[in-house]
């Protein structure tokens, strides 16, 4: 029996969101992990940038709406290798 191999270890880019809660009333108690938040590591995006946004018909559009449909087109897309 052969022990499987591991796959070589990309390290990526990525980037660090972090949230914290913010009370309205000053006099809510709370723990000291609630105060200090809640952080996840995600891989960078695939995207450097977009454009839009532009309505069903293609026009750019000035101000948005309620209600109403945009998209926006992602331009610049990074490569990511992956390995299998």
């Amino acid at each position: 029996m052969f022990e499987k191999e591991d796959p070589p270890r990309i390290k990526e880019e990525y980037s660090t969101l972090t949230i914290k809660i913010r009370p309205h009333d000053p006099n809510v108690r709370m723990s000291e992990q609630v105060k200090k938040g809640a952080s996840l590591k995600m891989p960078m995006p695939l995207v450097e940038k977009l454009e839009g946004p532009f309505d069903e018909n293609g026009k750019l559009v000035e101000e948005l709406e309620i209600g109403k449909h945009t998209f926006t087109k992602p331009q610049n897309l990074k490569n990511r290798h992956l390995h299998q």
